[in-house]
């Protein structure tokens, strides 16, 4: 399984692009049965009266199947071929989900602008698509080229539709590229790479997990006030952060004390330059 390009032409892909997709790293039977687990997380949380701004972080630190997920081979591979490196760590995961007939939307941006994780350029974004991301149903927009440009200033415009935490915009020049998707594909994307996505006009939910990749041996945090933690997926853990453990059960209390701590630590060195200190609903 996984793309049909060798790793020297998907990296090339990758550093002339910015992004590559679609790469095929899972099957439609096992993106079905992680979007039905998905909903059965969102209703246990509805259920314990937690809230979805918070919990749809770092899940694969409450649910044991987000964290094999996570260390799926076909996914970990592709992360090596793109990034060159046999030491691979996630940062951070997140559920990108659009209700159907949403407004809904991404404004154009970098991943890397309130990441602190540098080199950005060793950081990448894997967007898995757990059902049909259609252009209708908003799916993720690439500037080609773009990451070459570096860090880019960004604006911070108030929006109660933009899902971005501080509604954070940069200058899009160009064509933009449509990453449509089918269940069980991915697109891969650099941290310096300009995305953005419309509404979901489509009659279903459009549901992707964004993982956080990044090489363990290279990639630091600038200015942190807190020591994070990751999960490493191949080769030695990184020596610039702690090691993240491997959830048994779901929502454990264990396991929720470990996300909490994670959450913790990310969110103070995330948010440590603004009053807003929680992602948005």
């Amino acid at each position: 399984m996984g793309t049909l390009l060798g790793a020297g032409a998907l990296r090339s892909a990758f550093a002339t692009q910015g992004f590559v997709f679609p790469v095929r790293v899972i099957s439609v039977h096992e993106a079905a049965t992680a979007e039905r687990r998905y909903r059965e997380y969102r209703q246990l949380l509805e259920e314990h009266q937690l809230q979805w701004s918070e919990f749809r972080f770092k899940s694969h630190l409450l649910l044991p199947w987000v964290w094999e997920l996570v260390q799926h081979p076909s996914i970990v591979q592709s992360v090596q071929d793109v990034l060159g490196t046999e030491r691979v760590s996630v940062w951070s995961t997140d559920w990108v989900c659009k209700p159907a007939k949403s407004s809904s939307r991404f404004s154009w941006h970098q991943d890397s602008t309130y990441a602190g994780m540098q080199p950005a350029e060793r950081v990448v974004t894997v967007w898995l698509a757990l059902c049909s991301v259609t252009a209708r149903a908003g799916c993720v927009q690439f500037m080609p080229g773009s990451h070459k440009s570096g860090q880019l200033q960004h604006k911070e415009i108030p929006d109660a539709d933009n899902m971005l935490a501080f509604g954070q915009t940069c200058p899009a020049a160009g064509d933009p590229v449509s990453a449509v998707l089918q269940a069980g594909e991915a697109s891969i994307h650099s941290f310096f790479t300009v995305h953005g996505s419309g509404g979901n006009e489509e009659d279903w939910d459009r549901l992707g997990l964004a993982i956080r990749y990044f090489c363990s041996d290279e990639v630091q945090k600038s200015g942190a006030v807190e020591r994070e933690m990751v999960t490493c997926v191949s080769g030695e853990p990184s020596p610039y952060f702690d090691v993240e453990q491997a959830p048994s059960v779901v929502l454990g209390e264990s396991e929720q004390a470990l996300w909490k701590e994670a959450m913790r630590r990310e969110n103070a060195n995330y948010f440590q330059s603004s009053q807003q200190k929680a992602h948005k609903l």
